[in-house]
């Protein structure tokens, strides 16, 4: 009796779990979602939730006619869950912006695909009085002179901040909205810190430039041609950093102190920030013409002015660690430390910094990582590499293309026929002609999308990818995806 009792506890077992499962596969199937005017609603991929539990949806948008394209950017493509649109009309080009379903917010009456930062985004009307405004979320004109710092809700101010392009970045320049507390500014002595000031000089149609605190600039808001520190004489100025500020008269750069006195003399073409004590210098190299224009030769000077390097490199670059990537004119790279030595004895074809502080080089052998010291990571020479990003770099071992770690071993054995960079603990590989994304440990998801590219997922969890293809006269065809990547931990 108990032996039949306990056969039919295990199949009412049985057959609720073939019930359960029954129910949710025809669920599933019932809400399958359906298409509607190029966008498809939010769809799942339920491996995923079982595998590593995370789960990823997506909204499909298929461009008609290519009238309203997407902007791609691997960094910034929905800053803000802001999405910017091209439109192309007789080979000019105007932007607005999408939400996050591909619904557009504003007509495209800009001339630059500026990013939404904190709310707010820089705009450049193809019409109007103003050449330059700034627009929130919802699309609002506010009504700023971006030139200064401007106070928006509560304590935030924000700066405009113009940088080069950079391989993530469209066009010729990133532009954006830089925002700071004024409690910030309160700490660093609120009364002290100085804050680039112009006057506009009538007489020869140009700004010049001068220092004030930022007490009497922003808040106190003095009159324009009162309260400076250091006087407006200046036709071009940088922030202060690290106590001096490089400052263009006429002709050459030179720096300041915040006293506004000369701390190294006015001999330079070019002049950067002070980094760790340091800064890039440039003199221009007429035997070099890019364009028009020449080209500029670099060297590292101290705050004293003195020179640690010869005038000699291409490029002036950033300080990571302690360190600086620098070009010689000969097209060879090496690394700089912040004495003005050079790291390695020898130049090389390539080199790039990895996060980590640990280098990847290419020489006549091929690709391999070092740390500063020269010792190499693990030996090996690959045919093709990249940078480590997230821990993880991808190597091409024969013609398969693979990831190691930063120990140097293998993490995703060679598999894929191409493998991009991991961004927040995902990477768009290619097998088999297909694209899809894996996460650390080599789990496939969204293949059936066939992904090309993938922006850097932001901090809400979404990301924009297409897929591209191409028709019969080879013209390309794509289709754009917002994902949005769903952690349940």
């Amino acid at each position: 009796m108990k032996r039949i009792l306990f056969l039919l506890l295990i199949l009412c077992i049985i057959f609720s779990t073939t019930l359960t499962s029954c129910t949710e596969t025809t669920k599933n199937e019932s809400e399958k979602p359906p298409t509607i005017s190029g966008k498809e609603t939010p769809s799942t991929t339920p491996e995923i939730e079982i595998e590593t539990k995370v789960v990823f949806t997506y909204t499909k948008y298929e461009p008609e006619n290519e009238e309203l394209i997407p902007c791609f950017s691997i960094e910034d493509s929905l800053s803000d869950n802001i999405l910017r649109y091209a439109y192309t009309y007789e080979d000019t080009s105007t932007y607005g912006y999408m939400d996050i379903e591909f619904n557009v917010l504003c007509l495209p009456d800009s001339m630059e695909p500026a990013i939404f930062t904190n709310g707010l985004a820089i705009v450049y009307p193809q019409s109007g009085e103003k050449r330059i405004k700034v627009i929130n979320i919802e699309m609002e004109d506010i009504d700023v002179d971006t030139r200064y710092p401007f106070k928006y809700k509560d304590n935030w101010y924000y700066r405009y901040v113009e940088e080069p392009r950079e391989e993530t970045r469209m066009n010729g320049r990133a532009t954006y909205l830089a925002r700071f507390s004024i409690d910030k500014y309160k700490e660093a002595d609120f009364n002290k810190t100085l804050v680039r000031v112009y006057i506009k000089d009538l007489e020869h149609n140009r700004l010049l430039w001068g220092f004030k605190t930022f007490h009497d600039a922003y808040v106190d808001e003095l009159p324009r041609d009162e309260g400076f520190i250091v006087e407006p004489i200046y036709t071009e100025v940088r922030e202060f950093n690290e106590g001096l500020a490089a400052v263009k008269n006429e002709e050459k750069w030179g720096y300041l102190d915040e006293n506004g006195d000369v701390a190294i003399d006015f001999i330079f073409d070019r002049a950067t920030d002070f980094q760790n004590g340091v800064a890039f210098v440039g003199e221009i190299n007429k035997e070099i013409s890019v364009g028009s224009a020449y080209g500029y030769n670099y060297g590292l000077i101290d705050k004293n002015g003195q020179a640690l390097t010869d005038i000699k490199y291409s490029n002036d670059n950033h300080f990571k660690f302690g360190f600086a990537v620098v070009r010689e004119w000969d097209g060879r790279y090496n690394i700089l430390n912040i004495n003005g030595h050079e790291v390695f004895p020898e130049t090389f074809e390539y080199l790039k910094m990895n996060d980590d502080g640990s280098v990847m080089v290419r020489n006549y052998e091929g690709y391999y990582y070092t740390d500063l010291a020269g010792n190499k990571l693990n030996g090996e020479i690959y045919q093709f590499a990249k940078p480590f990003s997230d821990g993880l770099a991808a190597v091409a071992i024969g013609r398969s293309w693979g990831y190691i770690g930063v120990d140097g071993l293998v993490k995703i054995e060679p598999q894929y026929e191409t493998a991009n960079n991991f961004l927040d603990g995902f990477a768009i590989v290619k097998k088999d002609k297909k694209s899809y994304i894996v996460d650390r440990d080599g789990n496939k998801y969204l293949g059936e999308l066939n992904l090309t590219n993938i922006s850097k997922f932001n901090e809400d969890g979404y990301a924009l990818a297409y897929e591209e293809n191409f028709d019969e006269n080879q013209v390309s065809i794509k289709t754009y995806y917002i994902l949005k990547m769903d952690k349940n931990n």
